[in-house]
């Protein structure tokens, strides 16, 4: 593969920590807007009381939209050549997982 922007290490690691720190900015502000927006919208629709539980809540103003989020900068990120961004934001949204994954095995005395 051709690198002609990744010419230094410097560029690599610049990007990574871009595309990491930037999804998580990116994704604590999505889910203030769309939390709030979202909350706003439901309750003068009357439908306050379907918010209120959690699965429908958290679907809707934060897994959704940071999911695709995360999807749709990974892949504009590698088609436009700077892939370590892309993988930066895929790790930003796998290590939670696996440290959640990790903290419950250890809590369920399976480890």
């Amino acid at each position: 593969m051709n690198d002609t922007y990744y010419d230094t290490e410097g560029k690599r690691v610049k990007d990574f920590f871009l595309g990491f720190i930037l999804s998580i900015v990116i994704g604590v502000f999505v889910y203030f807007v769309f939390g709030t927006i979202l909350g706003q919208l439901l309750y003068y629709l009357g439908a306050s009381k379907i918010y209120s539980s959690g699965f429908f809540s958290s679907l809707l103003s934060t897994i959704l939209p940071i999911l695709l989020g995360g999807i749709l900068g990974t892949v504009l990120a590698f088609k436009r050549g700077r892939r370590y961004i892309g993988i930066g934001i895929i790790c930003a949204i796998v290590l939670p997982l696996l440290f959640f994954g990790a903290c419950l095995i250890v809590i369920s005395g399976l480890g």
